[in-house]
Order: structure tokens, then sequence, then C-alpha cells
């Protein structure tokens, strides 16, 4: 399977991102027979359901939400996130250059690492946004498939 990179987007409320509940998926040995299910399973479907971004980067290509976009470059990712950045007006609140960090994102995609870019903005919201390598390195447990299929 070849190497590729899905982009994702959130923006929010600051407040929304405290809360730890469905930002977690279903523990791989989850037993739907086990005592005090009801209380367990909450969690679990509220993470398929929850537009917010996950505790740990690649839980992104676990979640229903399908990827915003899917590049097969890095350099088309960086790219993406310096524009998704400038548009989302968080490169006015940025104290990081665009250069350094257009760059900087594209040598760790390049590697074979995710790439988060997340700010609170004076008003409060959080804009976030992510690359994701496909399939992740590194990743213990099982394997994690491609959300889209490739």
């Amino acid at each position: 399977m070849p190497q590729h990179i899905h982009g994702y987007r959130w923006t929010g409320r600051g407040q929304d991102l405290a809360s730890e509940e469905g930002r977690r998926p279903e523990h791989p040995e989850f037993d739907p027979k086990h005592p005090g299910i009801v209380e367990r399973k909450r969690p679990v479907l509220l993470f398929r359901q929850d537009d917010r971004p996950p505790l740990m980067v690649h839980h992104w290509l676990l979640k229903p939400v399908r990827p915003h976009e899917t590049f097969q470059a890095p350099k088309e990712a960086a790219d993406w996130l310096a524009e998704e950045w400038r548009t989302s007006g968080a490169e006015a609140a940025d104290y990081l250059s665009m250069a350094v960090r257009r760059d900087g994102a594209e040598d760790q995609l390049d590697q074979g690492n995710d790439v988060v870019w997340s700010l609170w903005l004076p008003s409060g919201a959080v804009v976030y946004r992510a690359c994701v390598s496909c399939p992740p390195r590194g990743v213990h447990g099982p394997v994690v498939p491609c959300p889209i299929g490739l």
C-alpha cells in the first residue's frame, strides 16, 4: 500500500476540547458482553459520532468522518496546511512565520510523521488542522485501516 496523507480540519470552541469523552476509540480488546458495558459503550458511540479531534492524531483514521483532503506528496499536504492556516484566521494570531511552519510540516510529512497545527484564538475558538500519514508508522496495536480504502 503506498504511503499517502489525509488532511483534517476542525474549528470550534476551546471549551469543547476539555472533555475526553468521545475523543477516544474503543479499546481493541473491547468486550461487548462485559458487565457494565452500558457505561463503557457510551464513549465508544460518541467517538464514532464526534467531529472533534481525537486525543491521538492517528485515530482520525478510525473516525467515520472522511478526510477533508488526501495527498500523495508531502509538498501538496504542506501547501494545503498553509492555505488552511491563512484562510482560518490563525495566521494573523500566530507567532511563527508561515514559511517556517510550512517548511517544517513538509519535512515532517516527508519522514512519514503526522503534523498538527492548533491555535487558540483571542475569541476562545480553536483552529485545528492535521495531516495524518496513512498507513500510520510506528503505531502499536491493531493495524489502522485507510478510511477511504487506499
